[in-house]
């Protein structure tokens, strides 16, 4: 089954009227981060289990080697990464028309009155992007992509942390994050914040920086330093 497959038929479950609890807004993108997550460690296993075998028979002074060369092992394929400058063949700065080219223009799903801001649907881990004047300013991916370092969504706020410095000390009620891809000069990430629940019972000793370390990321973009992007 396709991540967009998939995507979609979790996304018509958590939102059908038969559940007996609604589901939170952001369900959909923290199983999708989990069903990333989850894949990624199966295939570092499915990598490192042959060399070890090997390594092990070299220590072992055995003459005999798994003959993994005559098998055919599929390659792996790493998770899509949305670098300082983009994702794949979509760059911030490509002209619409070279994004059509390409291939990788959805449907168009909103506009300004001007025509100015126009954002269309993705292909494959590009949720959707935004052209401002004719030029791709802002990508969003779903739950199968992340940064170099890792990061995507379903994953902390601790997380964040401890892959980026220039991050501010998360506080209550922040709901996004902006933060610069290291050594890059590019674009500006964006990570969304899943919204806290503010009726739930908090006690008189409860951490609040720790807690927050837990939130998780529901969303994840990367956007131009242009400012014509901020009226959009």
């Amino acid at each position: 089954m396709s991540q967009d497959h998939l995507e979609d038929r979790l996304a018509s479950l958590l939102g059908s009227a038969d559940l007996d609890l609604p589901a939170r807004p952001d369900a959909t993108g923290v199983v999708m981060g989990d069903v990333r997550r989850a894949r990624r460690r199966r295939r570092a296993v499915q990598v490192a289990v042959p060399a070890v075998l090997v390594v092990g028979a070299i220590a072992a002074g055995s003459t005999f080697l798994p003959r993994y060369h005559e098998k055919v092992v599929p390659a792996v394929q790493p998770s899509d990464v949305l670098t300082g400058t983009g994702i794949g063949a979509l760059q911030l700065g490509m002209s619409l028309s070279a994004v059509r080219d390409a291939g990788l223009t959805g449907a168009e799903l909103s506009s300004e009155t001007d025509s100015t801001c126009v954002t269309y649907e993705g292909r494959g881990s590009v949720a959707q992007f935004t052209v401002v004047d004719g030029q791709v300013a802002r990508i969003r991916v779903d739950a199968f992509a992340t940064t170099p370092e890792g990061i995507g969504i379903g994953d902390t706020y601790g997380d964040l942390q401890a892959a980026y410095d220039d991050l501010p000390q998360g506080t209550a009620g922040m709901g996004s994050v902006q933060f610069n891809a290291l050594g890059a000069q590019g674009g500006r990430y964006e990570a969304d914040l899943e919204i806290p629940d503010t009726n739930a019972d908090r006690s008189a000793d409860t951490d609040d920086e720790a807690d927050f370390e837990a939130t998780r990321i529901t969303g994840l973009s990367l956007s131009s330093r242009s400012p014509a992007l901020e009226s959009c």
